[in-house]
């Protein structure tokens, strides 16, 4: 014997498995369409125009001045006698774009003689050129700025030159001046093998030095 369902029956059966099915769709679409919000973002950004950054530079140079004229260390200073004073002139200019401070000066002799004690040596510094004025000169500000003297020696060590401040593209205008000190000696019979102070050569070397301005934190 044979059980059959009846076309209304069949018909129920068949709309409710296609709303199932429909039903299942939808949920599965809608997990879908949720899951995939979880990969959504947003992004923004701000661009500026290129910065230039660069750091500065600390340059240090010196030369004979030209006003007034002088050979500076270019030439030697030669048979000097007690008491004799020669006055040399050079500019030391920063040529760099930091300012500088603390300026100094330093003396390496090549081979020991007693010109190292004999010699006295001042340096001074202006802020404008020499003023000469027959076999002298002053500083055309009325007052150095500073003014250090000693033996030759005493350079031997980086001697400062006071608290100065060479600009960037700043110059200032030092006087050298050697002067042979008050020594006595005689020499006999025209032979100098037992003198002690007359006849010596040295040869030196002169360097200025300074270092870079304070540093500074700024808010622009």
């Amino acid at each position: 014997m044979k059980f059959g369902i009846g076309p209304a029956i069949a018909g129920k059966l068949t709309s409710q498995v296609a709303m199932v099915a429909i039903l299942a769709t939808a949920t599965v679409g809608g997990v879908s369409i949720i899951s995939s919000s979880v990969f959504a973002s947003l992004d923004a950004t701000a661009t500026s125009s290129a910065q230039t950054i660069n750091n500065g530079t600390l340059l240090l140079t010196q030369s004979a001045s030209g006003a007034p004229a002088s050979a500076g260390f270019t030439t030697a200073i030669s048979a000097l006698a007690p008491q004799d004073i020669v006055h040399r002139y050079v500019n030391v200019v920063n040529g760099g774009t930091i300012d500088g401070s603390g300026l100094s000066l330093k003396a390496t002799v090549a081979g020991a003689t007693t010109l190292d004690t004999d010699l006295t040596v001042t340096a001074e510094t202006c802020s404008v050129a020499w003023v000469i004025a027959g076999n002298s000169s002053t500083c055309a500000d009325l007052t150095p700025l500073a003014a250090v003297s000693g033996t030759l020696a005493s350079f031997a060590s980086a001697t400062s030159l006071g608290a100065i401040s060479l600009a960037a593209s700043g110059t200032i205008y030092v006087k050298i001046t050697t002067a042979l000190n008050n020594i006595v000696e005689t020499v006999n019979n025209g032979v100098l093998g037992g003198s002690t102070h007359e006849g010596k050569t040295t040869t030196v070397i002169w360097q200025f030095a300074e270092t870079q301005r304070t540093s500074t934190e700024t808010n622009s």
